[in-house]
């Protein structure tokens, strides 16, 4: 992990760990950054135990000395899930498959640029 100077690049090395650990848990990305209107959807993916459509917010933050105890999953309030079902649905009609089963994950990832480690957590159906 070099230096991450912007909000763009700390969310897109936030994304692209996630997708990996999705990845290596057996989940099938279908989309990343899905734009339905004026709301966004950062990673969707199929269950690999049922196959339903798992919407995913992912959240990124620093563990520096100043916001160590910060938790990214705090930034997730219920507008933000409630853009995410309508984007979520706007998706699935757009695809027909209005009757397929869904849900909203979130994945909070803190990184920590001195060990240059990340710390992973999957919130699932929130």
């Amino acid at each position: 992990m070099n230096k991450i100077t912007s909000n763009k690049e700390r969310g897109y090395l936030g994304e692209n760990i996630a997708q990996r650990y999705l990845i290596a848990n057996g989940y099938k990305i279908v989309m990343t950054n899905s734009v339905n209107g004026a709301f966004e959807i950062d990673i969707i993916a199929r269950d690999p135990m049922n196959s339903d459509f798992v919407f995913i917010e992912v959240k990124t933050s620093m563990n520096t000395l100043r916001r160590s105890a910060f938790s990214p999953s705090d930034r997730v309030d219920w507008k933000k899930i409630a853009r995410i079902k309508i984007s979520g649905q706007k998706y699935l009609a757009k695809i027909g498959e209005l009757e397929q089963a869904w849900r909203i994950d979130v994945i909070s990832i803190l990184i920590n640029p001195q060990t240059k480690t990340a710390k992973l957590k999957h919130f699932k159906n929130i």
